[in-house]
């Protein structure tokens, strides 16, 4: 009876379908000198790798050995031809030199102890920024922080482009040196964030208001009355941009902003990239769009002064998560996008200030009058709130707008156009994907 249930079991499995051998292996890598990939495919036969141009990857045992930029594909099989697994789906694989922008990166966190990403990550961010040159946006971006890391989140704190601003981005008031980005008294903690879903402050800011430090954010260092910025700003030429990847729950949103004043000379700048879907106080602040402001001695948040801000209609229904860019490419241009497209229900602040009378969707030239400048009290940028009243430091308060939506990175810099913002949300879309993101319509 053994033997026949034996026979049995080999006779009937020899009818079996061959499955495919369990095999993974990143589709993107940045070049670097001495790269070795360890190879595991899974299956209980013995296997074989092959790479189809061994000039850009050659296999010795499990080991992948990365030689140069291009293309190749990496096949695993098997040669036991009683066993129930066929070869692997080939995987395509392209590998890039490594751009100035990551080398940096990499640098930054080897030189402050922070162990790096995988090889996986560092091939999408190093994709990325490629396509940013090759599509021009490059030159347009001072600042951008993707969120990624590996074993050691505090990676997800510093910028792949790092052109304006703090070498990384402060956990709150902490961030003297990398090893304070971990306070204990910091807001931001390692369960905030992850790789898909970058940094998550509702757990902390969901139920924040007004001034305080007592809010998650980050600040970036950025003062926009700096000399890097100072005649961009003067020639109406900035954007704000954020991928948001939760909706939240709070009305008084903003997710990137700034507020700067000078005691030497008493007007106000203002800037603010708001993502929110509910009607606030005035019926103004709740509203997703882009703010900018100079010149005003009023409240920048009741939407009157030498302002120009678009908004959508709060009768839109809007759902906050996808790419959102707000940006000024002129003196008469400010523009709000969400992945890359104009809606048609934008509003102007300065010629409807009525919430309940917003019905005309075309800009008027609105003067934007520079940065305010002088001794005194001089903000900078920051993310998940309205932005610091200073520059980096203990001393420093947050203006309120705490966000608790989760945002997957941010970009600072240079108006952008249609063309480039649309074109910036696909190749932030194609990177999402690369690293397993969501990306919402």
């Amino acid at each position: 009876m053994t033997r026949l249930g034996l026979a049995s079991t080999i006779n009937s499995g020899a009818y079996k379908p061959k499955a495919p051998i369990v095999f993974s292996f990143p589709n993107n890598i940045a070049y670097s000198q001495g790269l070795t990939i360890p190879l595991n495919a899974s299956s209980p036969a013995p296997i074989r790798y092959t790479s189809t141009n061994p000039s850009v990857i050659s296999i010795s045992g499990n080991n992948a050995s990365v030689l140069s930029a291009g293309n190749t594909t990496i096949i695993a099989q098997t040669d036991n031809s009683n066993s129930y697994y066929s070869n692997s789906l080939p995987i395509s694989v392209l590998v890039s030199s490594l751009t100035t922008e990551v080398s940096s990166w990499l640098s930054k966190l080897t030189s402050n102890g922070i162990s790096l990403p995988n090889q996986s990550v560092i091939g999408s961010v190093n994709w990325f920024i490629g396509y940013l040159r090759n599509n021009n946006l490059r030159s347009k971006i001072y600042r951008l922080n993707l969120f990624v890391a590996g074993t050691d989140w505090r990676a997800a704190f510093f910028p792949i482009i790092c052109d304006a601003g703090a070498s990384w981005d402060w956990n709150g008031i902490y961030g003297l040196n990398a090893a304070a980005l971990s306070n204990s008294s910091a807001k931001f903690t390692s369960s905030m964030w992850t790789l898909t879903g970058g940094f998550d402050p509702s757990s902390v800011n969901s139920n924040i208001i007004g001034s305080s430090n007592a809010g998650a954010y980050l600040d970036t260092g950025i003062d926009l009355s700096s000399a890097t910025f100072l005649s961009s700003l003067q020639s109406y030429d900035l954007h704000f941009a954020t991928y948001v990847s939760s909706a939240g729950s709070k009305d008084s949103n903003t997710e990137i902003g700034y507020n700067g004043i000078s005691s030497a000379n008493p007007n106000y700048t203002y800037a603010a990239l708001r993502a929110n879907y509910h009607a606030f106080n005035d019926g103004v602040r709740g509203m997703p769009g882009f703010y900018t402001y100079s010149n005003s001695t009023v409240n920048p948040g009741s939407g009157i002064g030498t302002t120009n801000a678009l908004v959508f209609s709060p009768d839109i229904p809007f759902d906050p998560r996808g790419f959102i860019v707000g940006t000024r490419a002129n003196q008469s241009s400010t523009t709000f996008y969400k992945n890359g497209i104009i809606s048609p229900a934008y509003v102007n602040l300065d010629t409807q200030p009525d919430p309940t009378a917003f019905s005309n969707p075309n800009l008027s030239t609105v003067s934007f009058s520079g940065i305010a400048t002088g001794s005194g009290s001089v903000g900078t940028v920051c993310i998940f709130c309205a932005g610091a009243n200073s520059k980096l430091g203990s001393s420093k308060t947050v203006s309120g707008g705490w966000s608790d939506r989760a945002l997957t990175m941010y970009s600072i810099g240079k108006g952008l156009s249609d063309n480039y913002a649309s074109t910036f949300s696909a190749g932030i879309s194609n990177f999402n994907s690369l690293i397993g993101r969501a990306n919402y319509l």
